[in-house]
């Protein structure tokens, strides 16, 4: 590559980022009763930010590999890793920002000016070949057999419905309860600080902290964005570890496996921080497998990387801690040939990467609550972690199986749709297969992943997410390994590629469906406002709109079993771990001493919801939310208040007592 040809493309992207620039400052983000072709700058203002932001990532992956002298890796594989570790660490300057109090938006324009200067010798390099790579891959499109070309047709089809969900307006739960709500908050004050009573900003904020950037700049959509990109690369890492190591045509057979579930692009085009801790999660499983593959003193880097995204993963979410201690005992093990001295190098070396990366956020929690893992193993941890009671030895062995047969037990806000591949059961096959170091810690550590996963989580299916790739892998390994022992004959090609094809295709409907009955292109496209899509599509906003219409500014309204604040402002108080109407109705209170209480918190409002009450009572098996319900609507919202706001979801109440 000619310093001219260099100099180029650092014009070209220097140029693009001077035009997202002058978009924001020329055209801010619309307001939501906006309707008009102002929507298209807002669109391209997210897609170019996001694109900004990857690449700049990928330059500070690079060129972070090449100081830890990482250089074991091909180009591909290289390339692949750069993302999320530039990801990470762009999101750890951020967080120091904001423990400095300096979480605005010219201090964060500021870091990622410094962490293009310091990479672009990197990034200059990738957008150089980028042209070429991508004349390379069209070429290599007309060699493919048509299976393959089929399986990425049907993939960039579910792509194009994802991204389509990921530039609309956000509508998920747990976004508007944590992963904006919380950047958002911080923006506001400027800086991280300790939140007792909102105990979800006192989690680990990898991901929030990359939401933070768009959001600085107005730009809610380039969470999803980087969220979607984080299944993106999930998918791709699952095909390029299934590639080089496993039976041929298996990591196009995992690819397919994984987003052949319909849920897949569902929580990739959502605002969530799933998919990047199992990006995270599995980069360290690849590292590892490839570490245990290579079997000599230089493939030791690798631990140092897998310690490393590990570090990552434990930054984004707590339930990474399982998956750091799986990682550690197939290091043990694997190492225990070597003697103490190998088990002892192995566990250090990647026990310290992780430490270091991760403990930034335990550390913060340690000195401001005493509880690095805060508010877990405290007085609001019951509240927290799942209840197994009943749960016997027979139940937990019948676990996969239950998976399917008994959803219900597992399944989240997207329900219908949040279920396991059918091909994961194939992975119980993978010892019948042909074996190998790589694939032996494949099955290993997939295999922890999932006991950790049934014995220490929420149960819910979602969880399992990190676990995915290495299932997906190892069935795509068993499917694999059967068509090749039968290559001479035609059915077990067809009968396989009808059940992938029809797994795709059904994603693919699904996706339409989806499309069809959300319809984000109005929005998108500035047809439609997003305050109207929004009354659509959150069952609250419209009674939220009304509260900061209408209410005086010391306004305080409560919302009992609701804890989305997203879309309101500082009137609202979530009730975060929807137990507060609760606690305040328990043991049996009458009405004028609850509404003291209430008047004793300054609250002068409550916002019932229909969809959260509901969601609280049915997944409450004490029976205290029922209670205390029957209680709200029987005896003190007769006696203590006055209605001045419903719809056909919401009713908002003034307490008059």
């Amino acid at each position: 590559m000619t310093a001219a040809r260099r100099w180029e493309t650092r014009f070209v992207v220097v140029g693009f980022a001077a035009i997202l620039i002058a978009i924001r400052l020329l055209s801010p983000e619309r307001s939501p009763s906006y309707i008009g072709t102002r929507a298209l700058l807002d669109l391209m203002f997210a897609i170019g930010l996001t694109l900004l932001i990857l690449l700049v990532a990928l330059g500070v992956g690079l060129r972070l590999q090449r100081l830890l002298r990482i250089d074991i890796l091909p180009p591909a594989e290289a390339h692949l890793f750069s993302i999320p570790l530039g990801l990470g660490v762009i999101a750890v300057g951020v967080f120091l920002l904001g423990l400095g109090g300096a979480l605005q938006p010219t201090a964060i324009l500021t870091w990622m000016l410094i962490s293009a200067a310091w990479s672009h010798s990197e990034w200059t390099r990738f957008a150089s070949r980028l042209p070429k790579w991508i004349q390379a891959g069209f070429r290599s499109w007309k060699s493919l057999e048509l299976m393959k070309k089929l399986i990425l047709s049907a993939m960039a089809i579910i792509l194009a419905f994802a991204l389509a969900q990921a530039l609309s307006p956000p509508t998920d739960p747990d976004g508007l309860i944590d992963h904006l709500a919380v950047p958002k908050l911080f923006l506001e004050i400027g800086r991280l600080q300790p939140m007792p009573d909102f105990i979800f900003a006192n989690y680990p904020l990898t991901l929030e902290s990359l939401f933070a950037i768009g959001m600085a700049f107005g730009s809610d959509t380039v969470a999803k964005l980087l969220h979607l990109s984080f299944g993106v690369l999930l998918v791709l890492a699952t095909f390029m570890l299934g590639y080089r190591y496993l039976a041929a045509g298996a990591g196009w057979f995992a690819a397919a496996i994984l987003v052949g579930m319909p849920i897949y692009p569902v929580w990739a085009g959502l605002a969530y921080v799933d998919m990047g801790w199992a990006l995270y999660a599995f980069c360290t499983v690849y590292a590892l497998a490839i570490w245990a593959d290579e079997n000599d003193e230089k493939s030791n880097q690798l631990l140092v990387l897998a310690g490393v995204m590990t570090g990552f993963a434990l930054g984004t979410k707590y339930l990474a801690l399982g998956g750091a201690a799986a990682a550690g005992l197939w290091i043990l093990w694997h190492s225990r040939k070597g003697g103490w001295r190998a088990i002892l190098v192995s566990g250090a070396v990647f026990g310290g990467a992780a430490l270091l990366v991760g403990a930034p956020w335990y550390l913060r929690n340690l000195f401001a609550f005493g509880n690095p893992v805060f508010p877990y193993f405290g007085p609001a941890s019951g509240n927290l972690v799942a209840n197994y009671d009943g749960f016997g030895i027979v139940d937990y062995l019948l676990l996969p199986i239950s998976l399917y047969t008994k959803r219900e037990l597992f399944v989240g806000v997207y329900g219908s749709i949040e279920f396991p591949s059918i091909f994961f059961l194939l992975a119980i096959m993978y010892p019948l297969t042909a074996r190998s170091v790589a694939r032996d810690a494949l099955a290993g550590m997939t295999l922890l992943r999932y006991l950790i996963w049934a014995v220490a989580s929420h149960w819910r299916f979602r969880y399992l997410l990190p676990a995915m790739p290495g299932l997906a892998l190892l069935a795509a390994h068993v499917t694999a390994n059967f068509l090749n022992r039968h290559s001479n004959r035609r059915w077990p090609r067809i009968a396989v590629g009808g059940l992938i094809g029809g797994m795709l295709a059904v994603t693919v409907v699904y996706s339409a469906l989806f499309f069809a009955a959300v319809r984000p292109w109005r929005v998108i496209l500035g047809i439609e406002s997003k305050a109207e899509f929004l009354r659509r599509e959150v069952s609250d906003y419209a009674a939220k709109e009304f509260i900061q219409a209408n209410l005086p500014p010391d306004a305080k309204v409560l919302m009992p079993w609701n804890a989305r604040s997203y879309y309101c402002d500082r009137r609202c108080a979530p009730d975060w771990l929807r137990l507060r109407w609760v606690e305040l109705v328990t043991p049996r209170a009458s009405p004028q001493e609850v509404a003291g209480e209430l008047r004793a918190l300054k609250v002068t409002h409550l916002l019932i919801s229909a969809e959260d009450v509901d969601y609280s009572v049915i997944n409450d098996p004490s029976g205290a939310s029922l209670a205390a319900l029957e209680f709200l609507v029987e005896e003190f919202q007769p006696e203590c208040t006055r209605e001045i706001y419903r719809d056909q979801w919401t009713n908002l109440l003034e307490l008059e007592c």
